[in-house]
């Protein structure tokens, strides 16, 4: 008989969890505990391979919101002085660079971004196990990709790119050997020295001095040859402020002779009315031209050295800022789009046609366009002879005495049949070679949105400018000694252009005085002539090679001046030529 008080192995009840006692072991064959554990989240851990993706994750965000922030900064500035231009700015950006987004910055990116993941993961995983790590693995291959990528990325942009859309202007050049035939002007440099010391009563910071021959102005092209026309220079003056808080001053214009003694009324000005406070290059957006064209047309792009100004036939002011756009994608090229015209009643922005239906005058044609025309003839040929420079043409400032120096190209030219207005820029052989082989031209006023084609003239064969300075100078010494004088006194050789019918011309003077002019013909024979007497250096050389008898037909004391001079000048010349031969 079994004992009431002690329970037997059948009915005694196995204790529950939650009674066990505290530092016991738990009991071998109980499960609950377990199964609680694999259920309950609480009391679950996270695997090592969720936690690194959440880790992947935000350090991928902090990286995007990093890059926002940086865009939003460069964004500001862009803002504050282009307004609605920010879009022209992003077309810019878009159109111009997006090979250097896609192939360098971003590339570029995402390799600090794998270099920076593995000196963390470096710093979790001990030495020995590196080798063998997945996420090292990983991100290593990440940055040696994108490092390949920027590097190949920075070649094509330096060195394929640009022969890419050069080549896409070349397709509009022409190649000819037509005699070419331009109408005389003043040197840049001399009305550039007039402006800087003759500001008036105008008190201002002058700009660029830029040639724009009046359309009506029969002196623009008069001369046929003779040095006698006169070229009418503009100058943009700005209004001096703190920080550029004013706008244009006046509109400077100087009626420069192409040869003689500048007249005391060469420069003039009209007046910028209070109502015009606005101007170019400023900081103030309540003062920006450029904010007030792109309020206009937030999609236009210019080139500020482009712009320019005149008087009009009332003497009012007329400011005109050639515009171009974009056309194509990746290999972009631009063309004339209009002009933008500021004047007393706003900014208008005109197209080509409506520019000639107005008759604006100048280079209304963005001279920063032509350049890059220009510029594209090199790529005619290899990418090999792109590199190399061995194809295409050089400026003639490769020549260390270059006469053109500090203006050597983009000479803004009037035809003297048709008036029409061209870029015109001498060119030498791409080599040691400085002689000038070619010039280019291109119209230097819209007729519509098409990008005017770029002509290379092969018709000039003509020895380097500074060959030319030297032969001038031996020319004008061989027909009047007094010139030995002149050039010791520090007579200087300014442009030397294209002229009519094939020659070429050379303005000759001193300070702001051009008193002389040489004719270059063709087959590169130098004729020096006198403005003033109209002495040609050929006919006086002519004259100093043949026996000279003087008569002087009356006494010396009844003589004028001149006429003793004259005669001093033959009797010197004469005693020099027996010098010489006898030597």
């Amino acid at each position: 008989m079994q004992d009431p008080q002690k329970p037997t192995a059948e009915t005694t009840p196995e204790p529950h969890a939650s009674a066990q006692p505290t530092g016991k072991p738990r009991p071998q064959g109980s499960k609950e505990k377990e199964t609680a554990t694999q259920i309950n989240p609480k009391n679950s851990k996270p695997s090592p391979q969720g936690t690194q993706k959440t880790t992947d994750s935000v350090g991928a965000a902090s990286w995007i919101g990093t890059l926002a922030v940086l865009i939003f900064l460069c964004l500001v500035p862009v803002i504050w002085f282009r307004g609605l231009g920010v879009l022209a700015f992003t077309e810019t950006i878009l159109r111009e660079w997006t090979h250097v987004l896609l192939l360098i910055a971003l590339p570029l990116i995402i390799g600090l971004y794998g270099w920076n993941r593995i000196e963390n993961r470096k710093k979790k995983v001990a030495t020995k196990d590196r080798g063998n790590d997945r996420l090292l693995k990983k991100f290593s291959s990440l940055t040696l990709a994108s490092a390949v990528i920027t590097v190949l990325g920075g070649a094509y942009t330096y060195a394929v790119h640009p022969y890419l859309v050069a080549q896409k202007y070349t397709s509009d050049t022409i190649t000819t050997e037509e005699t070419t035939s331009y109408a005389d002007r003043a040197p840049w440099i001399v009305a550039n020295n007039y402006a800087q010391r003759d500001q008036g009563e105008i008190i201002g910071d002058r700009e660029d001095v830029h040639y724009v021959p009046a359309d009506q102005d029969a002196s623009a092209t008069a001369g046929n040859g003779t040095g006698k026309g006169t070229s009418r220079y503009t100058v943009l003056v700005k209004e001096r402020g703190i920080l550029g808080t004013g706008g244009y001053e006046a509109v400077q214009t100087l009626t420069m002779p192409t040869t003689g003694t500048i007249p005391a009324d060469a420069s003039t000005f009209c007046p910028i009315p209070d109502s015009m406070t606005k101007r170019l290059n400023t900081v103030w957006p309540w003062h920006s031209l450029r904010w007030s064209i792109h309020a206009k047309a937030p999609l236009a792009h210019f080139d500020e050295d482009d712009a320019y100004g005149y008087c009009t036939d009332d003497n009012q002011p007329l400011i005109i800022v050639p515009l171009y756009s974009y056309q194509g994608f990746w290999n972009t090229t631009t063309a004339p789009n209009g002009a933008a015209l500021y004047s007393k009643d706003g900014v208008e922005i005109l197209t080509p046609e409506q520019l000639t239906e107005r008759g604006i005058e100048g280079p209304t044609y963005p001279r920063s366009l032509a350049e890059t025309q220009r510029k594209s003839i090199n790529a005619g040929g290899t990418l090999i002879q792109w590199l190399g420079s061995k194809y295409g043409y050089d400026l003639t400032d490769t020549d260390d005495e270059d006469a053109n120096a500090g203006n050597p190209a983009e000479f803004t030219m009037i035809s003297p049949t048709d008036r029409a207005l061209e870029y015109v820029s001498p060119l030498t052989p791409r080599g040691s070679s400085q002689s000038i082989t070619a010039i280019s031209s291109v119209p230097a006023q819209q007729e519509s949105t098409t990008r005017a084609p770029l002509t290379i003239n092969t018709s000039t064969d003509l020895p380097a400018t500074s060959t030319l300075v030297t032969a001038i100078k031996e020319s004008s010494v061989a027909g009047d000694n007094a010139w030995t004088t002149r050039w010791s006194a520090g007579m200087t050789t300014y442009e030397i252009l294209p002229a009519r019918d094939g020659h070429w011309a050379a303005s000759i003077g001193q300070g702001q005085a051009v008193s002389y002019r040489a004719d270059i013909a063709p087959d590169g024979r130098v004729t020096v002539v006198n403005s003033e007497t109209g002495q040609r250096s050929q006919e006086a050389e002519e004259q100093s090679t043949s026996s000279i008898t003087l008569d002087a037909g009356k006494p010396l004391n009844e003589m004028s001046e001149t006429e003793l001079l004259d005669l001093i000048q033959d009797a010197t010349g004469e005693l020099q030529r027996r010098q010489a031969d006898s030597n």
